[in-house]
């Protein structure tokens, strides 16, 4: 349980940040924004996001039979910062959206293990859904992304930057998993 109570607030925190850096550069921006231009419900749809990822993923290991560890501390710190790196890049070089959506591509083929069918399948079904529920809270008036090149309201990067996510929480899950092997949930 603090294990999950940790993948939240981590979560929480990395991801409000990496919010941050798109509302400062001007990739995105919420209505009657407070503090720091973000809304108070941010950091929790960031915990939330970062323990349903987690979970789905030790949830398929579960299923496939995959046994968590093959990688460090060091690794799964680095898989993290990796993402926030992308991230960053979102922020900077959103005016160039197809450039940055084939750069964000190439750079996740460039994760160790990111072409292996299961790791790109978990990626690619992250890259999928994250957007259509990024775009749902758009839809509703909960945010807005200024960009142009939008897709159902959200940038064309935006799948690729989930790839990224989908990588980083697989090598931290991995690291330190939700569920020690044998106490994994039972899957038909």
């Amino acid at each position: 349980m603090l294990r999950l109570l940790t993948f939240f607030v981590v979560g929480a925190v990395l991801g409000t940040v990496g919010d941050l850096m798109h509302v400062s550069g001007g990739v995105l921006g919420y209505p009657g924004a407070t503090l720091f231009g973000e809304k108070p419900w941010v950091p929790l749809l960031m915990g939330a996001s970062t323990l349903s990822l987690v979970v789905s993923h030790a949830l398929l290991r579960a299923r496939w039979r995959e046994p968590a560890g093959g990688v460090s501390t060091v690794q799964a710190l680095a898989g993290g910062a990796a993402f926030l790196a992308a991230w960053g890049a979102t922020a900077v070089f959103w005016r160039t959206p197809n450039a940055l959506a084939l750069g964000l591509a190439l750079a996740y083929a460039l994760w160790p293990g990111a072409l292996r069918l299961r790791a790109f399948l978990f990626a690619l079904s992250v890259a999928a859904v994250g957007p259509v529920i990024e775009a749902t809270l758009s839809f509703v008036g909960g945010f807005s992304y200024f960009t142009g090149h939008l897709a159902l309201g959200v940038p064309l990067w935006l799948p690729a930057l989930y790839l990224h996510a989908a990588m980083a929480l697989a090598s931290i899950e991995r690291r330190w998993p939700v569920f020690e092997d044998a106490a994994a949930p039972a899957m038909a």
